[in-house]
């Protein structure tokens, strides 16, 4: 798959911070066999900062998508009396564990977002700076949150 213009590059790899349990070498979990077995490319800390960037990217041309599909609405008039739902089916790893995808049950792949929107009924969601910075350190999985992450300072998570 190709990543097009604006959306790869749009987060430098080089500024993205590799997960803290990147070499995880998982004595403890259910999975160390296969673990040990597959980690490959996903132990590299460039080629996961590649991969966190390119996922950054999608992530954000998904944003703005939805933001053109919101924006038809209120233009059509049909914002009030619609329900938007937003959410996935799986999470991705991004180097978690030194791992990848979503078949490992840790946080990064079962971390999943659910939006929605229907204005005067489902109040908007306020959030505290503090609590964004959790959910950034916690799991980079919006574009929000991708945004925000790549301007996180490193060792900002460890806070």
């Amino acid at each position: 798959m190709a990543l097009p213009k604006p959306y790869y590059g749009m987060y430098p790899a080089d500024s993205i911070p590799v997960p803290a349990s990147l070499n995880d070498q998982g004595e403890n979990s259910p999975y160390w066999r296969q673990q040990s077995r597959d980690a490959g490319p996903y132990r590299d800390p460039q080629k996961v900062r590649q991969m966190m960037s390119d996922y950054y990217g999608l992530v954000t041309e998904v944003d703005d998508w939805i933001g053109k599909i919101l924006n038809r609405l209120d233009e059509l008039g049909l914002a009030d009396n619609t329900l938007v739902i937003f959410t996935s089916d799986h999470g991705e790893m991004l180097g978690d564990h030194g791992v990848h995808s979503k078949m490992k049950f840790f946080e990064g792949a079962a971390h999943i977002p659910l939006l929605m929107r229907l204005p005067g009924v489902i109040r908007r969601a306020r959030s505290s700076r503090r609590r964004r910075r959790r959910l950034i350190c916690s799991r980079r999985s919006s574009t929000t949150s991708a945004r925000a992450a790549t301007s996180l300072k490193a060792g900002a998570c460890a806070r």
